[in-house]
C-alpha cells in the first residue's frame, strides 16, 4: 500500500468514526427523551431501560450509516483543501482520481460489512427492542407475539396462534392455526385456516377445518367463520405485522416464494428486499457525491460549495428514493422502477460530474 493511499484511508476512517459516533450520541439523545414518560409510566426498571436503548443502537447506526460517509468524505476532502494538500499533489502529477480510489474502496467494504451487519445484527436486535417495548407496554392487555423461523407466533393465556406470514396490503394473516385452552391449559379444540382476516371490525376466516376433541374423539368441521370470539385487534399484532422489515434476507426470499407458490400478491416482501439492496447502493451512492463534489472543477476549494453541494445531491437522491418507495408501495409502479430508478438517475449525474473532476 503506498503511503498515499495509506495517509487518506486512516484520515477517512478517523473522520468518518467521529462523525458516526457523534450522530449516534444525538439520535440516542433524541429516542431517550421521546421515551422516557412512556419508560417512566411503565415503570421500567434502570437494567431494562438499559437494555432497550442497547438493542437498539444497531438500528440506529443502520439509519446515520450512508449520511456518516456523506459527512466524513466530505470534510475528508476539505481537510485537504483547506491544508493545500490536494494542490501539492496535483502538483507531483497525482490526480484527484489516484487519491479518492482508496475513500471508494473502503466505502464498498464498509457497506459490504453494513449489509451483513443489518441483516443478522441490526433486525434481531430490532425486533427484540420492539417484543421487549410491547411486552411492557401491553403486558396487563394483550399476549406476546414472536417471529421464529418456521412463521409467525402469538400467545395469551386462553389461546395459541401460529401464522405462516402476514399480508400488510390485505390486513390477512395466511396459514392460520388456532388452539383454544381450557382452565387447566388442555386443548378444548383447534381452528386451522386458509385466511384470517380483518374487516368491519371482525375478524373473518376462510377455507376453515375446526378440530374439535368430543368424548375422547375429534370430529372435523368445514366451514367459513366470521367475528370470532378473539379479542385482539390488528394493532394488538403490532409485533408481527411489521414483518417484512424485521426478518432476515434469507426468510424474505423463502416468503417471497412461499407466496407465489400460493398464488398471493408478494409485492409488500418484493419491495422491502429491494429497500435493502438499494439503501446499501444508497451509502456508495452519499460517499460517490461528496468525493465527486470536493473535487469537481464547480465546488473544489469552496468549503460551503462542497457542503451544500454534496448535501443537496444526497437529499435529492433519498427524497426520489422515498417517493418512489412510496409509489410502489401505493401499487402506482413496481417495487423495481421505485427503488432502482432513484439510484439509476443519481449515478448517471454522478457521472457527469466525474467528467469535471479536477
Amino acid at each position: 500500500m503506498k503511503i498515499l493511499h495509506r495517509f487518506v484511508i486512516i484520515s477517512f476512517l478517523r473522520i468518518w468514526i467521529v462523525a458516526l459516533f457523534a450522530s449516534l450520541s444525538l439520535f440516542l439523545s433524541a429516542d431517550f427523551f421521546e421515551k422516557i414518560d412512556d419508560l417512566i409510566e411503565m415503570k421500567v426498571s434502570v437494567g431494562t431501560g438499559i437494555h432497550y436503548f442497547a438493542f437498539r443502537i444497531p438500528y440506529m447506526i443502520s439509519q446515520i450509516f450512508a449520511p456518516s460517509l456523506l459527512i466524513a468524505a466530505m470534510l475528508l476532502y476539505i481537510q485537504l483543501h483547506r491544508h493545500r494538500e490536494s494542490t501539492a499533489m496535483k502538483a507531483a502529477g497525482i490526480s484527484p482520481v489516484t487519491y479518492t480510489i482508496p475513500t471508494i474502496v473502503v466505502g464498498f467494504i464498509l457497506t459490504v460489512c453494513f449489509f451483513f451487519f443489518r441483516e443478522y445484527v441490526e433486525r434481531p436486535l430490532f425486533q427484540s427492542a420492539e417484543n421487549l417495548w410491547l411486552s411492557k407496554k401491553a403486558s396487563l392487555r394483550h399476549g406476546s407475539a414472536r417471529l421464529k423461523d418456521g412463521g409467525l407466533w402469538y400467545a395469551t393465556n386462553k389461546m395459541v396462534m401460529h401464522m405462516k406470514y402476514y399480508d400488510p396490503q390485505k390486513q390477512a394473516f395466511h396459514g392460520v392455526s388456532i388452539f383454544f385452552l381450557d382452565e387447566n391449559f388442555g386443548l378444548q379444540y383447534q381452528i386451522e385456516a386458509d385466511i384470517m382476516q380483518w374487516a368491519g371490525g371482525k375478524w373473518y376466516l376462510y377455507n376453515v377445518r375446526k378440530l374439535e376433541l368430543s368424548g375422547g374423539r375429534i370430529r372435523v368441521y368445514s366451514e367459513d367463520m366470521e367475528n370470532l370470539s378473539i379479542n385482539e385487534r390488528p394493532e394488538d399484532f403490532a409485533a408481527i405485522r411489521s414483518l417484512p422489515e424485521t426478518v432476515t434476507i434469507n426468510q424474505l426470499v423463502h416468503l417471497i416464494r412461499l407466496m407465489k407458490q400460493e398464488k398471493v400478491n408478494p409485492r409488500p416482501y418484493v419491495l422491502e428486499l429491494f429497500m435493502r439492496m438499494a439503501e446499501c447502493l444508497m451509502a456508495l451512492i452519499a460517499l460517490a457525491t461528496a468525493t465527486i463534489c470536493a473535487n469537481n472543477r464547480f465546488f473544489a476549494s469552496n468549503v460551503i460549495k462542497i457542503a451544500l453541494g454534496g448535501t443537496f445531491l444526497y437529499a435529492v437522491t433519498f427524497g426520489m428514493l422515498q417517493v418512489g418507495f412510496t409509489l410502489a408501495t401505493a401499487g402506482y409502479i413496481s417495487p423495481v422502477t421505485g427503488t432502482t430508478f432513484p439510484l439509476i438517475f443519481s449515478a448517471t449525474f454522478l457521472a457527469w460530474l466525474y467528467r469535471s473532476m479536477d
